[in-house]
């Protein structure tokens, strides 16, 4: 299973993923962005990274839980993206899911995400001029994994 989110303040945005096995082993990553964006493609960029990361470690089977009902909407293609980036996201999504035999998009309630929530909460509050890379388990990522859409930050 993977849970996935992504968090905006005044502070900047950052995205977490959370993957649970059968087995109840836990894996998380919070990821701080030098840039600013939209709430929408926060949770884009969630989910892009998460199903990469899925992807790499070789994951055939997966079932997606999100907060985030307007973008597992769109990549269900239950409702379409208006905006050009947003479809450019949802494409790319799109793209990486041709890798997975079964996937199974859940839409959750955002009490139901806490955990997740909560990473994001902190990747966004982290500051970089304060912690050292590395020492508070955030990466900072520098360009949006969706890189042509970077005009519309």
């Amino acid at each position: 299973m993977m849970y996935f989110d992504g968090s905006k303040c005044k502070h900047g945005c950052s995205v977490s993923v959370v993957f649970k096995s059968l087995g109840g082993h836990m894996r998380r990553f919070s990821f701080r962005f030098t840039w600013i964006c939209i709430n929408n493609a926060i949770e884009y960029e969630s989910l892009y990274l998460g199903l990469s990361k899925l992807i790499s470690m070789g994951i055939i089977c997966l079932v997606v839980h999100g907060d985030s009902d307007m973008v597992i909407k769109k990549v269900r293609d239950q409702i379409s993206a208006i905006h050009h980036y947003l479809k450019t996201y949802k494409n790319r999504v799109w793209d990486l899911l041709e890798s997975f035999m079964v996937v199974n998009f859940i839409s959750i309630l955002r009490m139901k995400n806490k955990f997740v929530d909560a990473l994001a909460g902190k990747g966004a509050h982290y500051n970089l001029a304060y912690h050292k890379r590395g020492s508070y388990g955030v990466k900072v990522l520098c360009r949006p994994y969706v890189t042509n859409t970077a005009k519309f930050w």
